[in-house]
């Protein structure tokens, strides 16, 4: 009676240590069921729903060290699981089968396969000096097909914390991105506003109408982006894009317009005639983050030039200015969230995070170079059209 408590009790505390650590609980099940079967190795793959390749969940028996430490698998080995895993039962391998070494070493191969939740497929294999019995590896396979669920559960639950993670940081900065974007046109709006409130009378006519359809225009384009970040938190990355086809010179032309808005600094805009179809809304706000930070840092009294040139079927916008540029400590996470420039304190290292994140949705690219004194950010801008 005390042998037999014995027993009960070391297969209690062998059930709680596999419901823990499922892939050590399925080792130490091998461990103990390779002398019932009379097999030498026995070894536990599973096989993704994708076929790609497979895993080895644990081996036991004498020969265990054979088949090698957990992990993927080979070509080689995935290939025989497959091959063993389209029965979908108890299979004695035959010359079909494609066994490679140290399955190929044994006189009597067999494998019991389980589909699991997911759709991924457990396979038991036992290879040994003789055939095993059916029953025996079917009553076998049954626990370890429960704790390959178990591991399946718990590798979905991972990806699905690592996913919620991920949405979380992606949320905040979605918010963070968009706080910062909305100053610009928040900033024209409040500079032509007290322009017109302090220098009313002194303001020609043409000058008032500018300054009112600067605000208005501004207005427009908050209560846009307003509209894109609920999509955004609606569609998530994946928010459809509004291309039309509008010319690039009346773009940067706006843009200049609106980043100058109740702000000192000088535009020079170098814009030939060029068409493309692409979402005006999203371009338009890189660029005038890439013309903020350029007004920002460009000396005093020089102009930042704004440069369209054609380019395949798309064109090149550059914003270009005469400052000192991107501390060289900087650039390999330049367009990186929170990059900023330690000598400058006055950034939040969201601007050409921004601008990347909308460029990229463009299905364009942006690039640093500085070149002769000059620093310079290209915004290469595909014809979403002919795409």
């Amino acid at each position: 009676m005390e042998q037999i408590a014995r027993g009960s009790d070391e297969l209690i505390a062998l059930a709680l240590r596999s419901v823990r650590v499922p892939q050590t609980g399925i080792a130490s099940l091998l461990a103990s069921f390779a002398p019932q079967l009379d097999a030498r190795l026995l070894g536990v793959y599973l096989l993704p729903p994708s076929a790609d390749q497979a895993e080895l969940v644990a081996a036991g028996g004498v020969d265990a060290a054979l088949a090698g430490p957990p992990g993927p698998a080979s070509v080689a080995t995935t290939a025989m699981v497959v091959h063993i895993a389209d029965t979908l039962e108890s299979v004695h391998a035959d010359p079909a089968t494609p066994l490679h070494t140290p399955w190929r070493d044994y006189a009597s191969v067999a494998g019991m396969t389980s589909l699991l939740d997911d759709a991924s497929i457990c396979v038991v294999m036992a290879g040994g000096p003789k055939p095993v019995d059916e029953r025996e590896l079917r009553s076998t396979s049954a626990p370890i097909a429960l704790l390959a669920h178990l591991i399946v559960q718990e590798r979905q639950l991972g990806r699905l914390r690592n996913q919620l993670h991920d949405l979380g940081q992606e949320r905040f900065l979605l918010a963070a991105t968009v706080q910062h974007d909305l100053r610009s046109p928040l900033t024209a709006i409040s500079g032509c506003a007290k322009t017109l409130e302090t220098r009313f009378e002194q303001l020609n006519d043409d000058e008032r109408n500018y300054l009112l359809d600067c605000v208005v225009r501004q207005s427009d384009r908050l209560e846009r982006m307003i509209s894109d970040a609920f999509l955004k938190e609606s569609f998530g990355p994946d928010t459809p894009l509004r291309p039309r086809r509008v010319a690039l010179n009346e773009v940067v032309e706006r843009v200049a317009a609106a980043g100058t808005a109740g702000q000192t600094g000088e535009v020079a805009v170098e814009a030939p005639e060029i068409y493309v179809t692409t979402d005006t809304d999203r371009l338009e706000r890189a660029l005038l983050n890439l013309l903020d930070n350029a007004l920002k840092y460009a000396p005093s009294g020089s102009s930042v030039h704004l440069i369209v040139s054609p380019e395949g079927a798309g064109a090149t916008i550059t914003v270009a200015d005469s400052g000192d540029g991107v501390d060289p400590k900087v650039l390999p996470r330049l367009f990186g969230a929170y990059a900023t420039d330690p000598s400058r304190a006055d950034g939040t290292g969201l601007g050409l995070h921004s601008a990347r994140r909308l460029v990229e949705g463009l299905r364009g690219r942006i690039d640093y170079s500085r070149r002769s004194g000059w620093t310079r950010f290209s915004v290469y801008v595909p014809n979403l059209e002919e795409s």
